[in-house]
């Protein structure tokens, strides 16, 4: 897929997981797998593109995305991968720890603020 739209990925990890608790995890009883792309002013149009195409891909199948990793995620596919109950509860949590909303990052912005207006910013 990525070198038929002349866009070959220059590192590819495989690993192997087990599944813990945390409520956000990537983590489950399988495999995961990354890949690095050259990030250009001509390509990122269309390396997002793709991005989004892999992303639906791994959402089908029932897949998740680690975060801290995975700069392409859009809130919307964030939502669809941890449910509602993972949010509402994670929105509680952070209420309950950080009810001034002063605790704040860029991933936690994109992916949480603008879903519903803003979670606890």
């Amino acid at each position: 897929m990525s070198l038929r739209r002349g866009l070959p990925n220059y590192l590819g990890v495989l690993k192997r997981h087990r599944p813990d608790k945390f409520l956000l995890t990537h983590a489950v009883d399988g495999f995961s797998m990354a890949m690095d792309y050259r990030v250009t002013n001509g390509n990122r149009v269309k390396l997002q593109k793709l991005c989004d195409e892999l992303s639906e891909i791994v959402l089908q199948a029932g897949g998740r995305f680690y975060f801290a990793k995975d700069s392409t995620i859009r809130p919307e596919m964030a939502a669809r991968y941890l449910g509602e109950d993972t949010l509402r509860r994670f929105s509680e949590l952070k209420a309950r720890c950080d009810p001034e909303g002063l605790l704040q990052t860029e991933l936690y912005r994109r992916l949480f603020c603008s879903q519903n207006g803003s979670r606890n910013s």
